[in-house]
């Protein structure tokens, strides 16, 4: 890049602070000093592009970059205006030209790697992220995706090796320390359950993708549940006060509202609620930590469901007093998580390169007879496919006496 401009400079400064339109005259005046100002080109067109007018900004962009093709920084804001309006081929080669002109610029090796990502080139994807943590050693997000993209490929021997690279580089991070021992790495204890921050992290980050994933890998939790609450002779014909307990972007609720006169949804992710309003089918929605929430409405409910929740748990004796304490006599807590591939080994549970837990089915009863449950019904069940295999798991229903 060559030199800037003072307006430009000042421009730019005024842009940085949010004052969008002082650095939009700014641009325009060092552009009516010299038409062909490749800067002012190129950030008046990101301005443009911010201010929604994004045909007005790649143009300017593509101006800029006509008169000066070397500025690795426009090509990769050129892939960013490109990965908006949807053209992810067109951003991918941006960003490859950013980087093969710039190859320490760790943020266009960040956005070339989440757009390989998208287009489903894992391989690729890997490599740019590597090139991300070589030139920026604590950049927390590469490590987070570059270690679930070696879990997807299934090489957990490497995603280990890149949780603990993470935690020695963020040693008070929660991601790295749960994902270091869930992928085995021995020096790190296992926990008993996913820590807060970790499961509100992991669930903030993919909040705007996760009913299309889930959808996309024939998710079935929320039908299962349905169907259990839906045989219980002793719910049926009338309506019900239900929790949805974990309730993420509402998948739940548009099965559950035609057989509830009170449905709640309670999450630890804001991001999660923020999405689970605007199905506008709660009565109340609560930003919160399950069992505590649970423990904080004694005798509140006549159903609790929980969808794919209890997987952040490995000991559930927590959540299980929690929810007998939430609901009323007779109520009914309905839970799905996955299964363990061996039974009978102690403690009963384990964690998995997923960052997940899996249960075996006598834990299950066990935990939740000790808690005050008299009737427990566990049943195996497929959850959803993952790498094109299915998913097992438990449907449970317990109830608690009347």
């Amino acid at each position: 890049m060559g030199k800037m401009t003072p307006t430009v400079m000042e421009g730019m400064a005024e842009h940085q602070r949010g004052n969008l339109e002082d650095a939009e005259a700014l641009y325009r005046q060092a552009l009516a000093a010299e038409p062909a100002e490749p800067d002012a080109l190129h950030y008046l067109g990101v301005l443009q592009f911010q201010n929604a007018r994004q045909q007005e900004g790649l143009a300017l962009i593509r101006e800029s970059l006509a008169i000066n093709a070397d500025n690795a920084h426009a090509w990769n804001s050129l892939g960013n205006v490109l990965k908006t309006t949807g053209d992810a081929e067109g951003a991918c080669t941006a960003y490859q030209t950013a980087v093969r002109l710039a190859p320490q610029m760790h943020q266009a090796w960040h956005n070339l790697a989440m757009a390989l990502f998208r287009l489903r080139r894992s391989e690729e994807s890997i490599a740019a992220f590597e090139r991300v943590v070589e030139a920026r050693p604590d950049y927390d997000e590469a490590y987070e995706h570059l270690g679930r993209l070696y879990y997807r490929v299934g090489d957990v021997a490497r995603a280990r090796k890149v949780y603990r690279a993470w935690l020695t580089m963020s040693p008070d991070h929660p991601v790295p320390r749960h994902m270091a021992a869930a992928t085995g790495a021995g020096d790190v204890p296992l926990p008993p359950r996913a820590g807060d921050q970790y499961v509100r992290e992991l669930f903030n980050t993919y909040a705007h993708q996760f009913d299309e994933n889930l959808l996309g890998l024939g998710y079935r939790a929320p039908q299962l549940m349905l169907a259990a609450l839906n045989a219980q002779p002793q719910a049926q014909g009338r309506l019900l006060e239900i929790l949805d307990a974990g309730c993420g972007t509402g998948l739940c609720a548009p099965l559950l509202k035609p057989l509830a006169a009170r449905l709640d949804g309670v999450d630890l992710s804001d991001k999660m609620i923020e999405l689970a309003h605007k199905r506008a089918l709660y009565d109340e929605l609560v930003v919160g930590e399950l069992s505590a929430t649970m423990r904080e409405r004694p005798r509140r409910y006549d159903a609790i469901i929980s969808a794919d929740t209890l997987v952040y748990f490995g000991e559930l004796a927590e959540p299980a007093l929690a929810a007998a304490a939430c609901l009323r006599p007779g109520g009914w807590f309905i839970f799905t998580v996955e299964a363990m591939e061996r039974e009978g080994i102690e403690p009963g549970y384990t964690i998995t390169p997923s960052g997940r837990y899996q249960h075996d089915r006598a834990y299950l009863t066990r935990a939740l007879q000790a808690t005050g449950f008299s009737t427990v019904d566990v049943r195996r069940e497929t959850l959803r496919m993952e790498k094109h295999a299915e998913v097992a798991g438990w449907l449970v229903v317990a109830r608690l006496p009347r």
